[in-house]
């Protein structure tokens, strides 16, 4: 007795010289193998309610976003920018440039200072390894 196929070799029995030689009563047992291989091969839709009938939690889906209004005619012709110039907010006041300008002398500073920390970090590492060399080179 032969063993059966894998289901990966079906296509090829038409091909196959050995599904002719075959005795009658393997060709009956492959007819239903075959329709159960038809009926998995048919696809069910599936929705998203069957699923969380089974359990299913998902979370946001964009299938329940509203779709974007669209507010007036769009133009979508190039621009010069003087229509926005007018929208734009006025100049800044002397307070809020005072506060710009310590954030950004205090993120420079601190910038500064952690390089120097990390150059004087390496000159340590390069000092000590350069002296376990010369100890070995001793030894």
């Amino acid at each position: 007795m032969s063993k059966p196929r894998p289901k990966i070799m079906d296509a090829l029995d038409a091909v196959s010289d050995d599904s002719e030689a075959d005795s009658g009563s393997e060709g009956a047992e492959q007819e239903p193998e075959q329709q159960q291989a038809a009926a998995k091969k048919q696809k069910k839709d599936i929705t998203v309610e069957d699923l969380q009938k089974q359990g299913y939690q998902g979370g946001l889906s964009v299938l329940y976003m509203k779709p974007p209004e669209v507010e007036g005619e769009q133009n979508w012709h190039w621009s010069n920018g003087k229509a926005q110039k007018g929208k734009e907010d006025t100049e800044e006041s002397y307070e809020e440039r005072q506060r710009t300008h310590a954030a950004a002398t205090t993120a420079a500073e601190e910038s500064a200072r952690l390089a120097q920390k990390a150059q004087e970090h390496a000159a340590k590492l390069r000092d000590e390894a350069r002296k376990e060399r010369e100890e070995r080179a001793a030894a």
